[in-house]
């Protein structure tokens, strides 16, 4: 039916008649306050009212179909139309209620498809790009759709139905318009990608038409990752007009966009219990059992074809930047952080929160998301080279998270359960831990080269281009590098922060393979405990090598976190006993050859003198330092105790300048040393005398200012009792947050090593100074007897 209301007058037309009409003759159109009035219907409603009753089975799944009431609807009089904001929309957006944010790129068939077709069409898409891929690029990208082609026609018409217009009807000519074949693959393949079918009896749907839908995404992101992968290879000996027509064709197709969200769509299965409206959606399409341990077969597989889609998309992305010429948009203002969860125009895939919420979701150790673990990691692993400014916060959320996957894996070991591990899941994390940490700490200027290997078989018209682009050469090809620079200086920090954490789940690991020496030669589902302890070997000897103050610190830290807590008991202990964890940490380290007792030495002589901003900071590090190296000592064989004492006497000779702690614990070492290493050497013992009449006389004088001033009537000596200032909670407090910069600034071996803290010869634990004719706090007083015991 078609009416007009201008100017007050109705243009009359034909109709059908309706179905309540006795006779078959035609009806004469009325206007649309006559026809709404009126009891009648024509077969025009009838049409809407089905169409709205089917959508409002879809909407009354999310219990929102209310919502869709105007104020209208709802007035005596009114006929009651429900949904009719949804009719014609086969999309499903962020602004319709009951729908996840997350979920807005998703699309819904309203029919069953030809799902076999489909599928034949990219496998064949499949199979020519592994035969020619580059011929095959290259005439798709420069052939294309004049704008008559059935082919643009019947896109048009699917672009006129996701926007909620209908399928049938008539096309607006600048609907269509000429396109290449390669816009055209990409942009069916991303309609595949996102499509899904909502559970509605209507369409009768069988299992088999849900899998065969996953086949058909799992084929769509095949054929677009090698597509992008073939881009990649092209892109690095084109010229810049093709990384501008690329990024020009994916903003219009919104590729990073949509892969971006079908990712993390595919990650939040945990969520497909809830009401909302998309997730019901996505369990019927995913066949996600909570009673399982991981994801359906289908689903998993399609998860690691995106990952491989995404780091294709990483590194295209990188390539047509850095083809393009235009400044990296990578500067990103911290204080400008989204606190909502979505994609940001203008920014790359790395510094997008979706990349990042991606991989701190996907390294979750619940067992639904374990088997895809390894895919996660050597995306991260492979991408580190194309990650710019955003390789510290990638890095860091992906360390997290395998330290903590690490810390739950240990019980594999303790007990007889593999606790539904993936196959040597241990060796691939600690492999991924190791090659982050190692990009980011050590010299990794090699790995900057991107050069194509294939360089040497161009042809004359590559090497006509290089000859052209010699005399004008990228404008940013000086601020990539200093931008890399840059980030890999920040990422560098940002590591030797979280070193701690790293080795306090290290360090379980490795107490867990200690406790099974038994069974050691048995195998383990989730990693040989040999190769295991050997992958942990190889990931901390060259970062004891190359930053062994930062190794060194971050182990005290750990030794500080492992240590009991103190009793009465043990107040006038010297040397306390090592807790059990904390004996985990001696091992380790005894098993790191790298550093053996005399470069142990010369690096806690580096770590005990470094200045600090805080001197708290400072005392804490080396006190725990000292107690390591003194428990290390007693593990170390006699003459390699003896070979050490070059390195030793200049630690012993700094020790009057330390806090008192550390010197009571030198003392201690230096009693140790002397009653098992004998000295036959006259220079070496008159060395030693020295050093031990200085040390005593430094001890002496910082417990003789704990003692209260004796009169010439009284000459009993009384400890003077004070409140400590620092409480243990604060302390505890204190060295919970030494991961932060002050440790990052504690163990930063780019400061110079030349300065020597400040003598605070009378400073107790508390990081105060006293005169020694004052009143000052120690930790204990009742250190000295012990001191000279061991020392007679």
């Amino acid at each position: 039916m078609v009416s007009s209301l201008d100017s007050g007058d109705v243009i009359r037309s034909w109709t059908f008649p309706s179905k309540e009409a006795d006779g078959s003759d035609l009806e004469e159109s009325t206007a649309a306050d006559e026809y709404f009035s009126s009891g009648t219907q024509d077969s025009m409603s009838v049409i809407e009212d089905i169409m709205n009753d089917l959508l409002n089975k879809v909407t009354q799944l999310s219990d929102d179909s209310s919502e869709y009431q105007t104020k209208k609807e709802r007035e005596p009089g009114r006929r009651v139309n429900r949904g009719r904001k949804l009719n014609y929309q086969s999309t499903i957006t962020s602004h319709s209620s009951g729908v996840d944010t997350l979920h807005s790129h998703m699309l819904l068939y309203r029919n069953r498809y030809d799902a076999d077709g489909a599928l034949y069409c990219l496998e064949t898409l499949r199979n020519i790009l592994l035969q020619q891929p580059r011929a095959f690029l290259v005439s798709s990208s420069t052939t294309g759709l004049v704008s008559r082609s059935p082919i643009l026609k019947l896109l048009a018409r699917h672009k006129k139905s996701l926007f909620g217009r209908g399928f049938s009807g008539d096309l607006e000519e600048t609907s269509i318009r000429s396109s290449m074949y390669l816009e055209v693959m990409m942009m069916v393949c991303l309609y595949y990608l996102r499509s899904y079918y909502p559970n509605l009896e209507t369409l009768k749907l069988a299992h088999k038409d849900v899998v065969e839908n996953k086949e058909v995404q799992i084929s769509s992101a095949e054929v677009l990752t090698l597509l992008c992968s073939e881009l990649i290879r092209i892109i690095r000996e084109s010229s810049r007009s093709l990384a501008c027509y690329l990024s020009d064709l994916f903003s219009r197709l919104k590729l990073y966009k949509v892969v971006l969200h079908t990712v993390i769509t595919s990650l939040h299965h945990q969520k497909y219990n809830s009401p909302i409206f998309t997730h019901q959606v996505l369990k019927f399409n995913e066949g996600f059992d909570n009673s399982r341990e991981r994801m359906s077969q289908h689903s998993e597989t399609l998860l690691k074809q995106q990952i491989k889609l995404l780091l294709s998309l990483i590194i295209l992305e990188y390539e047509i930047i850095k083809h393009k010429g235009d400044a990296t948009p990578n500067s990103v203002d911290k204080n400008s952080e989204p606190s909502e969860l979505k994609y940001l125009n203008g920014r790359l895939i790395p510094h997008q929160p979706l990349f990042l919420q991606s991989i701190n979701k996907a390294l979750d150790v619940q067992p639904a998301a374990r088997h895809t673990h390894g895919q996660w990691t050597d995306l991260i692993t492979c991408a580190l080279p194309y990650l710019g400014g955003a390789l510290s916060k990638v890095v860091t959320t992906a360390l997290k998270q395998i330290c903590h996957n690490i810390e739950v894996l240990s019980e594999c070991y303790s007990s007889s359960s593999s606790l539904s591990f993936p196959p040597d899941y241990g060796i691939k994390q600690l492999e991924a831990l190791t090659i982050m940490c190692h990009y980011c700490l050590l010299d990794t200027s090699a790995a900057f080269n991107q050069s194509n290997s294939a360089a040497d078989d161009l042809s004359n018209t590559q090497v006509f281009n290089n000859l052209t682009h010699l005399f004008m050469p990228p404008p940013t090809q000086t601020e990539q590098s200093r931008e890399r620079v840059e980030a890999q200086a920040v990422a560098k920090k940002s590591v030797l922060g979280h070193l701690p954490r790293v080795i306090a789940s290290i360090s379980i690991l490795w107490h867990a393979l200690v406790n099974r020496k038994d069974r050691e030669g048995e195998n383990c589902e989730v990693g040989s405990p040999l190769v295991v302890k050997q992958k942990i070997v190889e990931f901390l000897s060259p970062l004891a090598v190359q930053h062994a103050s930062s190794f060194l610190a971050a182990m005290a830290v750990v030794w500080r976190e492992r240590r009991q807590p103190s009793t009465p008991s043990l107040s006038n202990v010297v040397l306390p006993e090592a807790s059990e964890d904390q004996k985990v940490l001696v091992q380790l380290l005894i098993g790191i050859k790298a550093m053996p007792i005399h470069v142990l030495v010369q690096t806690l002589h580096q770590v005990v003198k470094q200045p600090a901003l805080n001197q708290e900071s400072a005392v804490t590090v080396e006190v725990s330092a000292l107690e390591l190296f003194v428990n290390y000592a007693q593990h170390v064989p006699t003459p390699s105790l003896l070979d050490s004492w070059p390195s030793l006497i200049h630690l012993f000779k700094e020790a009057p300048s330390l806090s008192p702690p550390a010197q009571f614990l030198l003392i201690g070492a230096l009693s140790q040393f002397v009653h098992r290493a004998h000295i036959t050497d006259k220079k070496d013992l008159k060395e030693l005398q020295e050093i031990t009449v200085k040390l005593i006389e430094s001890c002496t004088t910082i417990v003789g200012a704990c003692l209260e001033q004796t009169t010439w009537i009284r000459k009993n000596l009384a400890v003077r009792e004070e409140d400590p200032i620092v409480t243990p909670d604060k302390e505890d407090k204190f060295y919970d947050d030494l991961e932060s910069a002050e440790i990052e600034f504690n163990v930063d071996e780019l400061q110079s090593e030349g300065k020597s803290k400040k003598n605070p010869k009378i400073q107790t634990e508390t990081g105060h100074t006293e005169n020694p004719s004052g009143c000052g706090e120690t930790s204990s007083p009742g250190h000295a007897p012990v001191v000279h015991e061991g020392l007679c």
